[in-house]
């Protein structure tokens, strides 16, 4: 298979060059600049492209990331401290025959689901803690 021959212009520098000189060109124009100056053809595709990852790279665009410090993407841990006003949470399911119905004690709920929380997170998971439980079951089981 023959090599293919290199231009001896490389076409990102080019973009960019074209967009320092013009930075209200879009990418068409871009392009066509291209064409007519350095007789190489880009795609206004390829334009768009080149200009969007010099901006990731230079941190003008994009999605904010995880907090630091954070684990697994999860956000600042709650604290119970501050009182929580919550709508009233609906019937929870234990198991397909049992259902516990939250009568009016909705911080104690509350209090449990946030040491939970705090149990998964000091477990490094909920798949480890459901392993742990279940072990602890195991063995409250066998006593």
């Amino acid at each position: 298979m023959a090599r293919k021959t290199k231009s001896k212009i490389n076409k990102s520098n080019a973009i960019r060059e074209i967009k320092r000189a013009n930075p209200e060109a879009g990418p068409t124009e871009i392009a066509q600049m291209i064409q007519e100056q350095f007789g190489v053809e880009v795609t206004p595709a390829t334009v768009s492209t080149v200009l969007s990852t010099d901006k990731k790279r230079n941190g003008k665009v994009g999605r904010p990331g995880r907090p630091k410090g954070s684990k697994n993407g999860a956000k600042a841990p709650v604290t119970a401290s501050a009182p929580v006003s919550a709508p009233a949470p609906a019937p929870v399911s234990v198991s397909a025959s049992k259902s516990v119905a939250l009568n009016g004690n909705h911080d104690a709920f509350l209090q449990s689901l946030l040491k939970a929380k705090q149990l998964v997170s000091d477990m490094g998971g909920i798949s480890e803690a459901r392993n742990a439980l279940n072990a602890l079951e195991s063995l409250m089981n066998a006593v």
